[in-house]
């Protein structure tokens, strides 16, 4: 067969072109120099790193909350020092064993309330020994119950009746830790009763025994709201032949999809900035709701899935801000991919919100510990200051602190020594301990700030890196002049291919 290429070129030109015109009516010739300005673009704005531009702030808010930390603690233990050194240079009784006692009584009646504070002090760290006591028998024991039931069975305390055994050789077993989950259970029982006398205790008790009735409000409005959603949801997934339904069902899923989003506020939770977070849980599962959807809607419109992607949009159109856009027959593709990464930094900073108010309950929690530290220590002072009152023979109190110590014997000074030991560990381990927890929860509101204002950026970043990327995208995929040898090639024209290179 002959071929005239002069004759031929014009006839390839009119195939190629018809098979751009035609069989790919998309495509559009490569510009070196618009994909190079796509290219710098985009580099540009990664470079910026918005979302990183509060990075020095941060650091600088963190290292202002270590330096007032400090500060706290220098400052209290200057009081704690300054109150020693009174005590010890006082030169009469009154001003040295006197002020020693009445700061340990102050502090456990400003702890517990004025009600028989000596007693109840006592009571409390009896409950807490218990409690902790009984607490470190519970593992070990659940541990060696896993053994011969081939680690399937977990028990839990309180006990959950389900487990108990009908297998005669586990009777010993369980009851064992029936019996250590009992005694826990009734010393922290016996602990919350005599924790909410009074005074600081108290407040901060029922501060976090309201957190908590709120919080499990909350997760189970949570619960029903989802169950419905998700409920809802699973109607309109109806096979291609249904999908005519969906219309009916759309009304239905938005409400259910909007229930998630209201779930009854308290004043427990509202009431403060960083708990208030926590009602933000609501809004998580419904970004998360819309998330997915829109995921599934873009890897739909990849595939090849028209039936499918028409039934995720009209869903989605029903819970989505942009109803208009999602419910045409063909979405931009753009639009969908920004409206993704802004879903998905608006989860990521809820989720930050929810953490935060963990934090703060983690942080209100920590504080009663504090507490129980600060009472155990003052408890022992106590103890000790009583025995030297029964040993007045070997032990005198007649003068001041510091020369009665001197007079005494080594026993009499081993016990002023544990007195004023135990002091002074209320103060740095207890009391001291509050005071910068109450400090950390000042400087959680400074952090949630710098949160917010990073989602902010970040999304700021989203929308404008968003359509860059894909401007980028499709500036780099236009037909390049070897994408034609290449089809020349392929339909044999070998000899104007090396021409056309």
């Amino acid at each position: 067969m002959t071929y005239d290429t002069h004759r031929g070129l014009p006839t390839l030109a009119g195939i190629v072109l018809l098979f751009l015109l035609q069989g790919c009516a998309g495509v559009r010739i490569y510009s070196a120099s618009d994909d190079e300005v796509a290219k710098k673009a985009k580099e540009s704005i990664v470079s910026a790193d918005l979302k990183s531009s509060l990075k020095p702030e941060r650091l600088a808010v963190q290292d202002f909350n270590k330096k007032e930390q400090d500060a706290v603690r220098r400052n209290q233990n200057s009081l704690r020092d300054s109150t020693l050194v009174a005590i010890l240079s006082s030169t009469d009784n009154k001003n040295s064993w006197d002020e020693l006692r009445r700061r340990i009584d102050d502090r456990r009646k400003a702890l517990i309330g004025d009600n028989k504070s000596p007693e109840i002090a006592i009571q409390i760290e009896t409950a807490i020994r218990q409690a902790r006591d009984a607490e470190s028998y519970l593992e070990p024991l659940r541990q060696t119950y896993l053994t011969p039931t081939k680690r399937q069975v977990i028990l839990q305390c309180p006990i959950n009746e389900s487990q108990r055994p009908t297998d005669v050789m586990l009777v010993p077993l369980f009851s064992t830790f029936e019996n250590a989950c009992k005694t826990y259970t009734e010393a922290k029982a016996s602990l919350e009763r005599l924790e909410k006398q009074g005074g600081e205790f108290l407040v901060a008790k029922l501060s976090i025994e309201q957190i908590e009735v709120a919080r499990n409000l909350i997760k189970q409005q949570l619960a029903i709201a989802k169950k419905n959603y998700t409920d809802a949801l699973a109607v309109t997934k109806p096979p291609p032949a249904q999908a005519g339904k969906l219309e009916d069902l759309s009304e239905t899923l938005k409400k259910r999809f909007e229930s998630l989003g209201t779930l009854t506020q308290t004043t427990a939770l509202s009431s403060n900035p960083i708990l208030s977070r926590l009602l933000d849980e609501g809004k998580l599962e419904q970004f998360k709701a819309r998330k997915d959807e829109i995921d599934q809607l873009i890897q739909a419109l990849k595939g090849d899935t028209p039936a499918e992607a028409t039934a995720i949009q009209k869903r989605l159109a029903a819970i989505s801000a942009l109803e208009k856009a999602i419910i045409t027959e063909q979405p931009l593709m753009s639009a969908l991919i920004l409206e993704a990464e802004f879903l998905k930094q608006e989860v990521d900073g809820l989720q930050k919100h929810i953490t935060r108010g963990e934090e703060r309950i983690a942080l209100l929690k920590k504080k009663i510990t504090a507490m129980e530290q600060e009472i155990f220590f003052l408890n022992e002072a106590d103890k000790a200051l009583l025995t030297i009152a029964k040993k007045r023979s070997v032990c005198p109190v007649t003068g001041s602190l510091y020369s009665d110590f001197n007079k005494g014997d080594e026993g009499c000074r081993l016990l002023v020594a544990e007195a004023l030991s135990a002091f002074i560990n209320s103060m740095t381990i207890g009391r001291a301990e509050q005071e910068l927890i109450d400090y950390q929860l000042i400087a959680q509101g400074h952090e949630a700030v710098l949160d917010d204002s990073e989602v902010a950026l970040a999304q700021t970043e989203n929308l404008i890196l968003t359509p860059v990327i894909q401007i980028s995208k499709i500036y780099a995929s236009g037909f390049k002049a070897e994408d034609l040898s290449n089809l020349i090639n392929a339909l044999g024209f070998s000899a104007i291919a090396i021409r056309v290179k």
